[in-house]
């Protein structure tokens, strides 16, 4: 009887470790499952906004991470997604080996453009969910919710090409024009 609660009670703990084999990064720091991450930005140059979410394995074996992406039927947005290869709009899942220890990347797109590659306007949002799972074990789902926001800033400022944030120090260091004035252009 001894050896029997033992030996459930091993395979019970042995369900549980490999239970959670995944864990997850959201801009360097540990996100939890279930949550809600929201992206409110200006568009990228190719009409889009994007999430990196890094994917760890902690577990001492390579795994086969299955990713399914679902998008509100709502969306007027074009979504699709890289994870170890990149997949176009309409591609709902993939799979990517996520090395023992090791971590993988997915690369979430959210394209504001419609079916005409015209821009939506201004403020427009979208709805999209991730879902991860071991291939081998497919009761154990690990889900987040990306909402995507289009907004324009309503100030961007930029020296020397480069854009930089409010309250940001810029040393300038030149000789002074005949006018014996130090120039210098902020956009």
């Amino acid at each position: 009887m001894k050896k029997f609660l033992l030996s459930l009670v091993l395979m019970t703990f042995a369900g549980y470790m490999s239970a959670q084999s995944l864990s997850f990064k959201y801009e360097g720091n540990a996100v939890e499952p279930g949550t809600t991450i929201d992206i409110v930005s200006d568009l990228n140059d190719a009409m889009e906004l994007v999430i990196d979410l890094d994917v760890i394995n902690t577990t001492d074996a390579d795994i086969n991470v299955v990713l399914e992406m679902e998008s509100d039927p709502s969306n007027p947005t074009q979504d699709y997604f890289c994870w170890g290869t990149c997949y176009m709009p309409g591609v709902l899942s993939g799979s990517n080996i996520v090395k023992a220890g090791g971590e993988g990347i997915l690369n979430g797109h959210c394209g504001f453009y419609d079916a005409d590659w015209k821009t939506l306007p201004v403020g427009s949002t979208a709805k999209v969910t991730y879902t991860f799972y071991d291939e081998r074990n497919q009761d154990v789902k690990y889900s987040f919710v990306v909402n995507f926001k289009y907004e324009k800033p309503a100030l961007a400022f930029k020296y020397e090409g480069k854009a930089i944030e409010p309250g940001t120090t810029i040393d300038i260091v030149s000789d002074i024009n005949d006018s014996m004035e130090i120039q210098f252009d902020l956009h």
